[in-house]
């Protein structure tokens, strides 16, 4: 570049040399400027606007290169597409590669991609249209809340979103919204609302408020405590209302935990599926590189790192369909059948007796007694079992139940103790003596009393027990048989 060239470049852009700026050697600031104020300007020839942007552009894209630390200019060719108008261009890109298409509203734009699927559409071992022949009580029975025992499957949203983080508050969105329906008897349409930049997050939750205005239920995985807030969030940074305010919520992820925890450890949704539903996920990638992902994109515009972005959120909002179905039909049966684990059962035997659903509890604990051999899970369903015959308040039953459990597990110290004090309270003190001694026997062991206290301090309270069954032997005369106290006092 001639000099004549550089000077009209350095007065575009009102750049200065070093010279300039710090002036001769002794000089003050007006003998600095007093050349500069006297001197002639030379010859300028008329330069066009072409040349001139084409010259800022090139200096610009130096600089950036520099900054950016990068000789490629790959990262800088996106930039300048961005500040010269082609994000028409990256867009027409992002819709062919994700098969989507840009919506338009009153408050702007964003990328929608649109899927059905047939009910008969296999997600693992299951069809996505089997949750539509379960009744909703299911949901409403595991996840206490009653307002669910009106739930219409046909008229449910199922809900995933990606988002920023997991810190939640005013800087974490939702780039990527995904909601599930069943739109027809034989369609389930999945749409994934994409926000290719900032810009386009008040169309987006435009878009969804008018087109799922009033659901009958929302199916979500955590969405409780993340999803909802956070959408509920989004809404209020736009000054929207948010729709679904008062809307029945089944979270998946607590009923999940009270049925399957016991076995399966860890709740996430990718491994529930994987064990309970059969599926196989690939091409996925981990949800904790999804945020990268976006933020990637909004820098330098590829959209193909995006695919199976929406591929991890897509096989989530199938999950959760095929998820609540499984689940509904394994509550189906009353009796604890349609689970054909014994931990799965004796789990849902331990919700009933937190419910309170004591009829139920009894059914469950009488199936697992009849088909389950492991001796850690037949005492935990006896001992169950008899904690609901009492709250029924089926003396006759409870004390046989006691009774079968004593038989079943002798050397039971709980056991042993319940049986015993209902048998001190009938005045049958002779048999409740008997109890007390050969369970104590059976569970004698060598080594430190002390020692022996720590490992079973249910001995300890057994041999009190046995301790007043004596002194109230040899203080009575003759047994009585009325008075049955089932509270063992």
């Amino acid at each position: 570049m001639d000099a004549r060239k550089l000077e009209q470049l350095k007065r575009a852009l009102n750049l200065k040399t070093g010279a300039e700026l710090t002036g001769p050697p002794g000089g003050g600031e007006e003998e600095t400027r007093q050349p500069r104020q006297n001197s002639p300007r030379p010859e300028e020839e008329p330069v066009s606007s072409e040349e001139r942007e084409q010259e800022v552009r090139q200096l610009l894209r130096k600089r950036l290169r520099t900054v950016l630390g990068t000789a490629s200019g790959t990262r800088m060719e996106t930039a300048s597409r961005f500040a010269s108008g082609g994000r028409d261009t990256l867009s027409g890109r992002l819709e062919e590669v994700l098969e989507g298409s840009v919506i338009s509203n009153a408050c702007g734009s964003f990328l929608l991609v649109r899927r059905e699927y047939s009910v008969e559409w296999r997600h693992g071992d299951l069809e996505l249209g089997a949750i539509l022949k379960e009744p909703p009580g299911a949901a409403a029975w595991i996840s206490d809340d009653m307002t669910l025992a009106d739930m219409d499957w046909r008229e449910t949203l199922f809900l995933d979103t990606e988002t920023t983080g997991l810190a939640g508050g005013a800087g974490t969105v939702c780039f990527l919204i995904g909601i599930g329906k069943f739109t027809s008897p034989s369609v389930f349409r999945l749409d994934q609302c994409f926000m290719r930049d900032f810009d386009d997050e008040g169309a987006m939750l435009q878009f969804i408020d008018e087109e799922y205005p009033t659901p009958s239920a929302l199916v979500s995985y955590n969405g409780k405590s993340f999803d909802l807030p956070l959408l509920r969030n989004r809404h209020v940074q736009h000054r929207a209302a948010f729709p679904w305010k008062h809307t029945p919520h089944f979270d998946l992820v607590h009923a999940v935990r009270r049925i399957w925890k016991r076995r399966l450890g860890d709740c996430s949704l990718a491994h529930v599926e994987t064990r309970l539903l059969g599926v196989r996920r690939s091409g996925d990638i981990p949800g904790s590189m999804i945020p990268r992902i976006w933020l990637d994109f909004l820098s330098q515009g590829n959209p193909y790192p995006l695919r199976p972005v929406f591929y991890h959120h897509r096989m989530d909002i199938l999950s959760l369909v095929t998820l609540a179905g499984y689940l509904a039909w394994s509550l189906r049966e009353t009796d604890g059948s349609g689970f054909l684990e014994s931990e799965d059962r004796l789990s849902l035997l331990k919700q009933c007796i937190r419910k309170r659903d004591y009829e139920r509890a009894v059914q469950v604990a009488d199936t697992i007694l009849e088909c389950e051999t492991l001796p850690p899970v037949q005492r935990e369903a006896h001992e169950l079992r008899c904690v609901a015959l009492k709250r029924l308040g089926r003396a006759a039953e409870y004390v046989d139940g006691l009774w079968a459990w004593h038989h079943a597990f002798p050397e039971d110290l709980q056991a042993a103790y319940m049986l015993a004090g209902v048998m001190t309270n009938m005045r049958n003190l002779l048999v409740a003596r008997l109890i007390c001694e050969e369970t104590l026997d059976k569970v004698q062991s060598a080594g430190s009393f002390y020692r022996d206290m720590a490992e079973q301090p249910e001995r300890l309270r057994l041999e009190e027990r046995l301790r007043r069954i004596r002194g109230r032997l040899q203080a009575a005369e003759e047994p009585g048989e009325d008075g049955l106290d089932l509270d063992g006092g």
